[in-house]
Formats: C-alpha cells, sequence, structure tokens
C-alpha cells in the first residue's frame, strides 16, 4: 500500500543555501541556477520584479499573491543578508539594490516622489578631493538632490496667473 504524503514536507535540495549563506550572497550577484530552494527563487524573483518596476510594495505584493507584511519581512531579510539598502526619503522607505551595481546619486522630486539615478563622474572626482583634503579614505556616499522634476514643474506652471498674462 501506498503512504500518503500529506502533511510531510518536501526536502528542500539544498539546505546549506540559506538566505544569509554566502553561497546564496554569491547566487544572487551572478544569476540565479535552477537547482535554488523554492524559497530562494521566490526571494530573488520578488527582488528582481520589485526593482524592476518601481519599488512599489503594494504592486509586489499584488503581482506575486503576497500580503505587504510579507514584502516588507523578504525586503527586510534582504536589507541583512546584504542584497539591499534601505533609504528614507520624506518618511518614506525606499529599497535599493547594493551588490554588482555602480556608485550613483539621485534626483527626489518632493511633488510626486520620484527617484531619478544618475551617475556623474565630477562627482567622484570631489569625494575624493575632500576626502584626500581630510585625510580620509571615502568607500562609499550618498548624494541626493531635492526639488521638482520637469512634469511636476510644467503642470504648475498651467494653473499659474502670471503665466495666462
Amino acid at each position: 500500500m501506498a503512504q500518503s504524503t500529506r502533511g510531510r514536507r518536501r526536502a528542500r535540495r539544498h539546505p546549506s543555501v540559506t538566505l544569509h549563506s554566502p553561497a546564496f550572497l554569491a547566487i544572487a550577484r551572478r544569476g540565479q541556477p535552477p537547482d535554488l530552494s523554492r524559497d530562494a527563487r521566490r526571494r530573488l524573483a520578488m527582488l528582481d520584479w520589485h526593482r524592476a518596476n518601481g519599488g512599489n510594495v503594494s504592486r509586489t505584493a499584488r503581482h506575486f499573491g503576497y500580503s505587504r507584511p510579507t514584502v516588507y519581512r523578504t525586503l527586510s531579510e534582504l536589507v541583512d543578508a546584504g542584497l539591499l539598502r534601505i533609504m528614507t526619503l520624506a518618511g518614506r522607505a525606499i529599497y535599493e539594490h547594493d551588490y554588482g551595481y555602480p556608485q550613483h546619486d539621485h534626483l527626489y522630486c518632493t511633488k510626486c516622489r520620484k527617484l531619478i539615478e544618475f551617475t556623474s563622474s565630477d562627482i567622484l572626482q570631489i569625494r575624493e578631493s575632500v576626502a584626500k583634503l581630510h585625510r580620509f579614505r571615502a568607500r562609499d556616499h550618498r548624494f541626493i538632490i531635492e526639488g521638482t522634476c520637469d512634469e511636476c514643474a510644467k503642470l504648475r506652471s498651467k494653473g499659474r496667473r502670471q503665466d495666462r498674462v
């Protein structure tokens, strides 16, 4: 007679590949092979989709059919593992990839809360020259320019009385 598998958990393919293990971090940095555990594949898929679609937790939760707390918990685990970095802008948590990504800076629109990434060699030169002046070894920096994006500026100028005269 065949035994029922009901109520039993299937064994994971790689029990040694956990979220915080060096193997998981190495796999996440270079792409996932097909023999990862289901949980690891789910986390990496969520990270990729979240990053590629604007970083909105509600949209990520709806896309994967999870609750928002589950998405936040997974993102928090990825921060703990060193795969994401968390930034807070105007009380809003922004999760940003922290591995294998070039140094970049941000423009932040205070009206629509859009975050635009850019790179500038001039900023890197200023960082290095200031660090050298103070005998400091710069490892990383965050540079965020706050203002109004072009789209929001155009919307604002349409309703201004002085522009209609």
